[in-house]
């Protein structure tokens, strides 16, 4: 067997276990669904894979801020918690846009780099990202609460 068609096989078993879990029953009928839904993801991937995935040219420094999303979103999700009690209490509470004009450069690594900011930015709970101009160089992010960027938003931003 051919190493290429190793991968085929390999993802049209992932999609396969996904269904399963989702649908939680290994009843014949299920198993035959959850076969032909994982054929008809493998052409979508394979398009995929061909015209989008071959294009991310990541730098292993890149990743290393990913690991402290979970903690990230913990901390923003108690921020806004707190938030949230201050509102119902006293008031408005306070949040803001930021225009971010230290976008990295266009090279061939950008649409990776573009990949990275906006999951990183946006998995948070308390900032999304509102609008990205990768031409001009320019993000504009919203922190539902605090005036400042977050450091972990900052990372993804600043990503050289």
């Amino acid at each position: 067997m051919r190493v290429h068609h190793l991968k085929p096989m390999l993802s049209w078993a992932v999609f396969l276990g996904w269904y399963l879990c989702f649908s939680a029953s290994l009843e014949r009928a299920e198993l035959i669904t959850g076969a032909v839904f994982a054929l008809a993801m493998l052409l979508p991937m394979h398009h995929l894979h061909r015209d989008a995935l071959a294009t991310l040219h990541f730098k292993l420094p890149w990743l290393l801020p990913l690991v402290k999303i979970p903690w990230a979103m913990f901390q923003e999700s108690w921020l806004l918690c707190l938030a949230l009690f201050r509102r119902l209490v006293h008031g408005e509470a306070q949040g803001a846009f930021h225009e971010w004009h230290r976008l990295g450069p266009a090279d061939e690594q950008r649409t990776a780099r573009r990949v990275l900011l906006t999951f990183g930015v946006c998995i948070t709970p308390n900032s999304y990202l509102v609008y990205l101009d990768p031409e001009a160089g320019v993000a504009l992010v919203r922190q539902l609460v605090g005036k400042e960027v977050s450091p972990l938003d900052r990372e993804f931003l600043e990503l050289p």
